[in-house]
C-alpha cells in the first residue's frame, strides 16, 4: 500500500488584477484551493484582500513575495534578476526593503503573518534573495517558522522542460548560496 500524498491546490498572483481576484475569491468559495499566494503590492489588495478573508475558511494565505511587476514602483525583469543574482550584485538591503513592505502589507490587511512565503516568478529561491527572506523571517522573531515553498523536484505533465531546469538549476544555486534557512512547505512542485 503506497502512502497516501498530501496536495496543496494555491492559486497565486492574487490579486494582480480584477479578473485575478475574482476567480481566485470563486475557487476559495468554492472550496477548490488550500492556499491563496498573495501581491500585497497589487492596487486592488487591500479590497481583494479583505473580499478574500470573508471566505477564506481553513484556506492558507501566503506572500507571493514580488519584484518584477512594476505595481507602483519601477520593477526589474525576471532575467535581469537572475544575471544579477548569478553575478552576486543584488542589494541585499533593496530586498529587504521591498520584502518588509509587502510583509506589513499583509499583514495590516490579513490580521496576522503569512501561512508561507513564495515569490512571484520565482524569485525567492534567487541566490542573494532567499537569503534575505530566510534572516527576514529568523528576525521577525516568529513563535513558528514560516515556510518557503520549494519549487523542486518539479514534477507533472507540463511541456515546459527548458523552464522546469532553469528553475532547478536556479534553486540549487539559491540553496548553495543560502545557508541554513527555514524549511520548506512542500516537497516537490508542479505548475508556472
Amino acid at each position: 500500500m503506497s502512502a497516501l500524498r498530501h496536495v496543496i491546490l494555491c492559486a497565486d498572483d492574487f490579486p494582480l488584477d480584477e479578473s485575478i481576484a475574482a476567480g481566485v475569491l470563486e475557487l476559495v468559495a468554492g472550496g477548490r484551493l488550500s492556499a491563496v499566494s498573495c501581491l500585497t503590492d497589487a492596487p486592488c489588495w487591500p479590497v481583494a484582500g479583505t473580499r478574500l478573508l470573508r471566505s477564506v475558511g481553513d484556506v492558507l494565505l501566503g506572500l507571493h513575495f514580488n519584484l518584477t511587476e512594476p505595481l507602483g514602483y519601477s520593477a526589474r525583469s525576471l532575467n535581469q534578476w537572475i544575471i544579477r543574482a548569478l553575478t552576486g550584485t543584488i542589494d541585499g538591503i533593496e530586498i529587504r526593503t521591498h520584502l518588509e513592505r509587502q510583509w506589513d502589507r499583509f499583514c495590516t490587511t490579513v490580521g496576522r503573518v503569512p501561512d508561507f512565503v513564495d515569490g512571484h516568478q520565482h524569485v525567492h529561491v534567487l541566490p542573494t534573495i532567499n537569503r534575505v527572506i530566510a534572516e527576514f523571517l529568523h528576525d521577525r522573531g516568529l513563535p513558528e517558522p514560516i515556510p518557503v515553498r520549494a519549487v523542486t523536484p518539479f514534477f507533472g505533465t507540463t511541456n515546459a522542460h527548458f523552464k522546469r531546469q532553469v528553475i532547478r538549476l536556479l534553486d540549487t544555486a539559491g540553496r548553495r548560496h543560502q545557508g541554513a534557512g527555514p524549511n520548506a512547505m512542500n516537497v516537490g512542485f508542479a505548475g508556472d
